[in-house]
């Protein structure tokens, strides 16, 4: 089947690229404990127009980096879910908020994935830094549907998904990509893992990128660790991935 592919991405990383998508020593980390997500929903698939769900999200945080004056950072992850089983969800603005034991925001996380197709669950995630100091106490994550059609899209086809861990000894999240579009796929798709911990309850995640674009029929090996080096690794016992459907040719960003 086809994959569909959006304007690439707002990236609000230091360590990361963006692009645009075609017709589409010492590491204390704090996890956000069950419960410390705003009104996780309880998905039921309907026929309707596209919606997307935040079935679950999460957070680490890294109090200390890997080198003097490296400021705190937060990777997060959430599970969502396009709920119609016939509409694809295009454009889906994905806003993810830190808020300290006061309730106030520190900052704010915002991307837009070119397609979430129908009755798929993806695996959306990021990586924010912090002022020093700062303390994230929850995360909030909604995700608003731009528009919706009758399904045609896919993911691109991702596999041999692995946790590792890195030379830190910190979580890192592997595995490869097939592109089956007709059309090269982006290397400034998003790819995003999710971590959760022994519970199922998801515990933060990361997203990098290829190093390449990836023309049709290739594969391709990932590595995702912006981000997920913030979780603690005794706690992270599973890693769920996704690709954004972004390819280089010029339209609407989505490849089929």
């Amino acid at each position: 089947m086809a994959g569909a592919c959006l304007a690439a991405l707002a990236s609000g990383l230091a360590a990361c690229g963006s692009g645009t998508a075609a017709p589409k020593a010492t590491v204390k980390a704090t996890t956000s404990p069950p419960g410390n997500v705003s009104s996780p929903t309880t998905t039921q698939t309907t026929n309707g127009p596209a919606t997307v769900q935040v079935e679950d999200a999460g957070f680490s945080q890294r109090d200390t980096g890997f080198g003097s004056g490296t400021p705190p950072g937060v990777g997060w992850g959430a599970v969502l879910r396009n709920v119609s089983a016939s509409q694809d969800a295009l454009h889906v603005t994905v806003s993810a908020n830190f808020l300290d034991t006061t309730g106030m925001i520190l900052t704010t996380d915002t991307t837009t994935t070119n397609v979430i197709p129908a009755g798929t669950t993806y695996y959306g995630a990021g990586f924010v830094q912090l002022h020093k100091g700062e303390k994230v106490a929850k995360i909030e994550v909604s995700a608003d549907v731009s528009s919706s059609e009758p399904a045609r899209y896919t993911l691109p086809q991702v596999s041999h998904v692995r946790l590792v861990k890195d030379d830190y000894g910190m979580p890192e999240v592997d595995g490869q990509v097939m592109n089956a579009f007709a059309q090269t796929l982006s290397q400034d798709a998003r790819i995003t893992a999710v971590l959760f911990d022994g519970t199922g309850h998801v515990i933060g995640g990361g997203l990098d990128f290829l190093n390449a674009d990836l023309r049709p029929g290739r594969s391709a090996a990932f590595e995702v660790n912006i981000g997920t080096d913030c979780a603690p690794a005794a706690k992270t016992v599973k890693a769920a991935v996704s690709m954004e459907n972004a390819i280089t040719t010029p339209y609407d960003g989505i490849g089929l």
